[in-house]
């Protein structure tokens, strides 16, 4: 089954997944309830609330919550392929909110009929029609184009305008979230797989095993995050998987020295002294008492990891080592744009504050989880 029938169910999952936190989040209400303020709560029940944090943390969590719909969904939401060209004459740099003529597009070779089952060309026929139109477009009236179209002329919206080859932006930074988040949460979960467990083994066995651990913590740390990025490139090449493991072998560090000294100040209380005498195995300290215990830590460092990884993509797509194109990220778009500001500043300007929203949203609910440790 291709790619597009994949986003095709998932995206119908995400739908009813949507309607079910719709009716959950209006009990939450009912009850005078903020989202933050059972989340935090659930960590840690001894916490109490402050109505500011509150506020601004499920704002937070209601934003970060839109981004993760947006890239799920983003089949559905999206007007055009974000790598389809429009008629360079006429639709290049058309600013927000313009409109242009189209038409549908049928010179794709589609394999015959014999080539599926009932049930694989139901699926088929469902994908054509929601995700694989494709579309020949331009701004002039004219009633015919090179090759042959089918069903009727339609108008589409530019909402955030075209970029340099006519595409639309809108659904650009669509799939552009698409990718950033996801190769973001990616890169952040390996991340604090890493540091999480390397935090854990040095701090809770310490001796000379701490000691190694932490010069291999030093040396990682000595590189400057550039560099190491760009010698995994030269020697791995450049991909999206290389760039997901030089992301993460320069991001776990911090995880790990932070784990680390949540353990090292945790190890010599009274339950953990008791946990060893009564004969308790090194994952059953770490699982029953040291995790309970330093989960608000845990989340704060995984928000912030996750900013930083998408802020990383963002960064290594703008100097032209991350997403190439004509595959959309936030950074490659705002890269693409530097040479247009003058001339067409919201083929970045859109991105860019996509990519604010973003790292604003996961600080406000990094602040609160912060919050409950207090």
């Amino acid at each position: 089954i291709r790619a597009a029938l994949i986003e095709y169910w998932i995206a119908i999952f995400a739908w009813c997944s949507i309607l079910g936190v719709g009716c959950w989040v209006l009990y939450w209400r009912k009850a005078n309830k903020l989202i933050a303020e059972k989340l935090f709560f659930a960590i840690s029940p001894a916490w109490t609330p402050n109505r500011s944090t509150l506020k601004k943390s499920t704002f937070g969590i209601y934003t970060l919550s839109i981004f993760l719909g947006i890239a799920v969904l983003g089949p559905f939401l999206v007007p055009l392929d974000p790598i389809n060209q429009g008629d360079l004459e006429t639709t290049r740099f058309l600013a927000p909110m313009q409109t242009a003529m189209a038409w549908e597009d049928i010179s794709i070779t589609v394999p015959t009929e014999a080539a599926y089952s009932s049930i694989e060309k139901a699926l088929r026929d469902a994908n054509n029609f929601l995700l694989a139109r494709k579309v020949k477009y331009t701004r002039s009236e004219q009633e015919t184009v090179e090759h042959k179209e089918q069903g009727t002329k339609f108008h589409v919206l530019f909402l955030f305008g075209t970029d340099a080859l006519g595409r639309d932006v809108f659904s650009r930074v669509i799939y552009g979230t698409r990718i950033s988040l996801g190769i973001g949460i990616i890169v952040a979960t390996l991340s604090m797989i890493l540091g999480m467990g390397i935090g854990f083994l040095s701090g809770i066995i310490g001796g000379m095993v701490d000691k190694f651990l932490m010069r291999i913590i030093d040396v990682f740390l000595s590189l400057p995050p550039l560099v190491l990025i760009i010698s995994i490139f030269s020697v791995l090449g450049g991909s999206i998987e290389v760039l997901i493991i030089a992301l993460a072998l320069s991001g776990w560090m911090g995880v790990a020295r932070l784990v680390r000294g949540e353990v090292l100040k945790l190890r010599e209380q009274e339950f953990i002294l008791a946990a060893k005498l009564l004969g308790v195995s090194y994952i059953g300290i770490i699982r029953n008492h040291l995790l309970p215990n330093i989960l608000p830590t845990i989340l704060t460092a995984s928000v912030l990891q996750l900013v930083n990884s998408i802020m990383g993509e963002a960064a290594l797509s703008f100097l032209g080592l991350g997403i190439q194109p004509p595959t959309a990220s936030w950074g490659n778009m705002i890269g693409e744009s530097t040479i247009y500001l003058s001339s067409a500043w919201w083929i970045g300007i859109f991105p860019g504050i996509a990519l604010s929203f973003f790292a604003i949203s996961a600080q406000l609910v990094a602040e609160g989880i912060q919050e409950c440790q207090k």
